[in-house]
């Protein structure tokens, strides 16, 4: 859902390969496609203002966006690094969550494979500001 909740991002294969679309929220009829090379997982920068996804290649991208009324502008999308998700749908056809950006839009938070194995660690670190030195932030 867009920041201001008047429009929804997802994700379609009905042209054959995944591709992100927007649509008014709730009634929209029109879609507007967002996504030009295949994507999933799109989020909306805090603003609304610029939309995020992983392309089929998994590089993340970036579109400016622009909504008036009942109409909807996307840009060209911009790469702006590698993201080896774990989930990637070429590889096990199921995507969510796989990342997260800031408000800003400014960082991300990727869930990418550590090793060669298909096991997988957590690790959570509690009470991390204990580490810091003294008067260090």
């Amino acid at each position: 859902m867009s920041p201001d909740g008047k429009w929804m991002a997802y994700v379609s294969d009905a042209t054959g390969s995944a591709q992100v679309y927007v649509r008014q929220f709730p009634a929209g009829q029109r879609r507007w496609q967002v996504s030009t090379d295949g994507g999933f997982e799109p989020k909306w920068r805090g603003d609304g203002r610029e939309m995020f996804y992983i392309a089929s290649d998994q590089q993340m991208m970036s579109v400016a966006v622009t909504a008036h009324g009942t109409n909807f502008d996307a840009g060209r999308p911009t790469p702006l690094f590698r993201a080896s998700v774990l989930g990637a749908p070429f590889q096990n056809g199921f995507v969510r969550n796989e990342y997260a950006v800031t408000r800003d839009g400014q960082r991300f938070l990727l869930n990418e494979p550590t090793g060669g194995t298909a096991a997988y660690a957590i690790r959570v670190l509690v009470n991390w500001q204990n580490l810091l030195e003294p008067g260090r932030e």
